[in-house]
């Protein structure tokens, strides 16, 4: 029976326990195991400690109920010092946790400041998104803490590490604990008292020469672990150069001008004297290693963290030495700043982590983990006399006290960061390796290029060549102005007029904007400016897609449709719909500037160069429809440029709108050269590139207007197109010709663009007219071609004006026809109410044969259009008469064909063979006045024009204002004739 009641008790009290445990909340805390796990008997460490938060938890829950049923469980970390294939051990513990933080396995983790806020940089990597899934991590992962504790309530921690804690105004980190590096050594050496005496005034150079002096042992120094590793480096260059901002803000570039080539060399020399030339070994060695070394008298110091000296001393009390330690050479120190941080992916009560954290870190705490564990409180020393705990920790461990005060402290994040540095994540998983390659084969040059792309962008040493970079964008950019002025100034002229000369301006000065847009990769570079340069793309690009746009779907409209819609594709409305469509498509993207943020994430990296590409988080929704909206422009571009091409069979004629495919491959070859490009003579290659680019936009801009603005400026006509063109099919304006016949006119005009004649003393002065193939005379809707091949219905031959007949493969170019001949026939044949009657006037091509001197002195030729360069009216009854017994025009009096139209100098008779007019025998000679070398002559009494024989009036475009009258004896067309 008794035994029965015993079973009994038991089993009530297991039942007790097990529902106890049960209701006990389990906080899961991540850790990095001692980094010197051997010394410390990592596994009893970790239970230890375990225990000892668990006890003090359990205090505390008599004063804070929250605390009550809470039970911590460390996870620690085994952070080897050196990984086995040479990768960084702090990137792998990085890469191998954050899954885990992810998925809430961990709720709290305690981390240093070298992984806390380590992405944080304004030129990021792309390296932290890839591997960690996080762009930012630690605000990302980390749960913001400033809801549950205010900062004042942290007030007794030291200032600076508070700080680095706190992340815009936001804290994610409690600090935890506190370390820094120091140097162990035997005090009973005298050696070595010695030398402590001097270590403020000593750097690391001199303490070598007298360790050298005193023992020829090799000295052991454990590196295995990257942080140690970095940490040595600086200090040794913290006492060999002011690395403040304070004392030169420019203090980064000792690692990498003339000064970086030294600092290595004497560092290199440094590590082969310091372990007489067994440098691979120390540089892989561990912490634990190290210590066997000073324990065992090998060595006269063991570089090690404050925290060890507990450690330490257990060990060293089993043998008969004692030991010390003090600051490293000018007292310059590393130092190391743990914080406590709440996992945001914990499924447990934010609260409750909230309150946990803050006894975790409280002073209380910090006290205890520094009795027990020899580890270093984050207090304030300045406060000790007002804070009973820091007063209490300072009479226990006075000299720690002191040696905080006197501390140099050295924070390696702070050295290794400029506004243009990598962030520290990158550095610290890359640096190490590259040190240790440099030691390894002393590769002073592979050391300097580190740090140089650790501090410094692809773009930031160009020198002469920026400079000369800007001369060429700026020259490029005056000229495209120039030309945007003689757009505007001859927008009336039909061959500009008619592919929207406003819109091609815009697309000039989308181009010179896009021209550029390539100087946004020099400095500066700020959140501010790479806002600035998203919106000018933008613009940028709306300024060329959207006009061409327009200037296509014009060309298009015109070539689909028989006359020229002049409601539907009025400039006017074109140019306010454009307007608007680019300034709501701006607004729109000033809005996503304005709610996303920007950041420059470097193509490359540290170990190679890194090229400068600003980018912005957040708003890809809105980014996307964007996208979209520009992939639908181009999209109809392509199929209006394929349907125009298709009806007009002359792809060359509209090249033009190609532009937009030169700017993109362009765009893409320019980018791609100035991301992959070699760091070696880039300078010289940026401007290149640049010249490059300002070559393309020259060609593209005069693809789009070159040859037409070229043409107008070399032949002006100073005309007002509208009267021309109000009723006119703008189809024929569209292409200039082709290049062959294009480059045959302007040579043509070259020949004869110096010769100028004199004029008759008293006569009048009119312009031989002259274009080739101005427009598609083969069109059925050209209205001025179905005009002269129908005028003279039942004829036998049909008025060609230089073109080729659809019926004849010959060509005759710039037939001859009399002024008031031509007015005859318009007068005759055409109704003043015909929709042609304006342009009805004169054939295409019309050679006016101007008065001639009794010299012989050369006539005054004028090459332009008169269908471009006058406006025919109807001849007024009052200024020109007709009389009908001396010019007769009839089907049976005057007929115009290749083989009977003869001119003879007394009845102007047109002949054969006095002129022909042939592309291959047409010459002008400037003693002669022939137009063709055996046939074509002109005298001064073939034909003369007299101030009173023709004179035009106002009212049909005659040049004098009252007089223009026609001889009937001067000019007469007979049957016989």
């Amino acid at each position: 029976m008794k035994i029965f009641c015993n079973y009994i008790v038991l089993i009530i009290s297991f039942l007790f326990i097990s529902f106890s445990q049960s209701e006990k909340t389990v906080i899961n805390i991540l850790a990095k195991q001692p980094d010197m796990p051997e010394t410390a008997n990592a596994e009893e460490w970790e239970i230890n400690y375990e225990n000892l938060i668990n006890s003090f938890l359990a205090e505390q829950s008599v004063g804070n109920p929250a605390l009550k049923d809470v039970e911590i469980s460390f996870s620690f970390y085994e952070y080897l010092p050196m990984k086995e294939n040479g990768g960084s051990m702090y990137f792998g513990y990085l890469y191998e946790i954050s899954p885990d933080l992810d998925d809430g396995i961990y709720d709290m983790m305690i981390l240093d400041d070298r992984i806390l806020f380590s992405e944080m940089s304004f030129m990021e990597s792309d390296l932290v998104e890839t591997y960690f899934y996080h762009r930012l991590p630690s605000i990302e992962i980390f749960h913001p803490l400033s809801e549950y504790v205010k900062k004042e309530e942290l007030s007794f921690n030291n200032e600076r590490t508070l700080r680095d804690g706190i992340y815009e105004g936001t804290i994610y980190g409690l600090p935890y604990e506190f370390d820094f590096d120091v140097l162990y050594y035997d005090d009973q050496n005298v050696d070595s008292i010695n030398m402590i005496n001097n270590m403020k005034e000593m750097t690391w150079d001199d303490l070598l020469t007298s360790i050298k002096s005193s023992t020829p042992n090799t000295q052991s120094i454990g590196l295995g672990d990257d942080n140690n590793l970095l940490d040595l480096l600086m200090e040794y260059a913290s006492s060999r150069y002011q690395l403040t901002k304070k004392y030169d803000p420019l203090y980064y570039e000792i690692f990498y001008n003339k000064t970086g080539e030294e600092f290595f060399s004497s560092f290199y020399n440094f590590m082969i004297m310091y372990t007489n030339g067994n440098v691979d070994e120390s540089i892989r060695i561990t912490l634990d290693d190290a210590f066997a070394d000073f324990k065992e008298k090998k060595s006269m110091f063991f570089k090690g963290k404050a925290s060890h000296c507990n450690i330490i001393r257990s060990e060293m009390a089993n043998t008969n030495s004692t030991f010390s330690y003090t600051l490293p050479p000018k007292y310059k120190t590393s130092v190391i700043e743990k914080f406590l941080a709440v996992n945001t992916n914990s499924k447990l009560d934010k609260n409750l982590l909230a309150e946990v954290a803050l006894a975790l870190t409280s002073k209380q705490a910090q006290l205890l983990r520094a009795n027990k564990f020899g580890a270093i409180p984050t207090f304030d020393i300045t406060k000790k006399d007002s804070i009973p705990e820091i007063k209490t920790y300072c009479t226990n461990q006075p000299y720690i006290c002191d040696i905080i005060e006197k501390m140099d402290r050295v924070y390696i994040k702070d050295i290794l960061k400029n506004e243009k540095s990598s962030p520290f994540v990158e550095i610290e998983s890359f640096l190490p390796r590259l040190i240790r390659s440099y030691l390894d084969n002393s590769d002073i040059d592979g050391a300097v290029f580190a740090f140089k792309n650790i501090f410094t962008l692809l773009t930031d040493d160009l020198g002469i060549f920026k400079i000369l970079s800007y001369i060429i964008v700026i020259a490029f950019s005056l000229f495209f102005l120039i030309i945007i002025f003689l757009i505007y100034k001859h927008k009336e002229h039909p061959y500009i007029k008619v592919i929207s000369p406003i819109f091609c301006i815009m697309i000039i000065i989308g181009t010179t904007m896009n021209m550029c847009k390539y100087l946004q990769y020099v400095l500066p570079y700020t959140a501010f400016m790479a806002k600035f340069w998203f919106i000018y793309e933008t613009i940028t690009i709306n300024l060329i897609y959207v006009p061409m746009f327009a200037v296509t779907y014009r060309i298009y409209r015109i070539f689909k449709t028989n006359l020229f819609m002049t409601n539907a594709l009025d400039n006017k409305r074109l140019f306010i719909g454009i307007s608007s469509v680019i300034l709501a498509v701006i607004a729109y993207r000033a809005y996503i500037a304005s709610i996303v943020s920007f950041y420059y994430l470097p193509i490359g990296s540290l170990r190679f160069t890194r090229f400068p590409v600003a980018t912005f988080e957040g708003g890809d929704t809105l980014d996307n429809i964007y996208i979209i909206y520009l992939y639908g422009i181009f999209i109809a571009l392509l199929f209006m440029m394929i349907n125009t091409g298709r009806i007009s069979r002359k792809f060359g004629d509209i090249s033009y709108i190609f532009v937009i495919f030169i700017l993109n491959i362009s765009d893409f070859i320019v980018t791609r050269l100035l991301e992959k490009l070699s760091h070696i003579n880039y300078p010289r290659y940026f401007f290149l590139i640049m010249l490059f680019n300002c070559l393309v936009s020259f060609f593209c801009i005069h693809l789009l207007i070159g040859s037409r603005l070229l043409f107008v400026l070399m032949f002006p006509d100073n005309i007002n197109a509208n009267s021309i063109l109000k009723s006119s099919d703008l189809k024929e304006f569209v292409p200039l010709t082709s290049r062959k016949k294009y480059n045959k006119l302007l040579k043509k005009f070259k020949e004869n663009i110096s010769i100028s004649f004199k004029s008759k003393k008293n006569s009048s002065v009119n312009n031989l007219s002259y274009i080739s193939k101005p427009y598609n005379v083969n069109s059925r809707s050209n209205k001025n071609y179905s005009l002269y091949t129908s005028a003279n219905t039942g004829l036998n031959s049909k008025l060609n004006s230089g073109f080729k007949s659809p019926n004849n493969d010959s060509v005759f170019q710039a037939q001859n026809n009399i002024s008031s001949m031509s007015n005859s026939l318009n007068h005759n044949r055409m109704s003043p109410n015909s929709q042609y009657f304006d342009l009805s006037t004169s054939p295409r091509s019309i050679i006016n044969l101007s008065s001639f001197n009794d010299d012989n002195s050369p006539t005054n030729y004028n090459f332009t259009s008169p269908f471009l360069n006058q406006k025919y009216n109807g001849y007024s009854p009052n200024s020109q008469q007709y009389s009908p017994n001396s010019q007769q025009f009839s089907p049976n009096n005057q007929q115009f064909s290749p083989n009977n139209q003869q001119f003879s100098p007394n009845n102007q008779q047109f002949s054969p063979n006095n002129q022909q007019f042939s592309p291959n025998n047409q010459q002008f000679s400037p003693n002669s006045q022939q137009f063709s070398p055996n046939s074509q002559q002109f005298s001064p009494n073939n034909q003369q024009h007299s101030p009173n024989n023709q004179q035009h009036g106002p009212n049909s475009q005659q040049h004098s204002p009252n007089n223009q009258q026609h001889n009937p004896y001067n000019q007469q067309f007979s049957p016989n004739n």
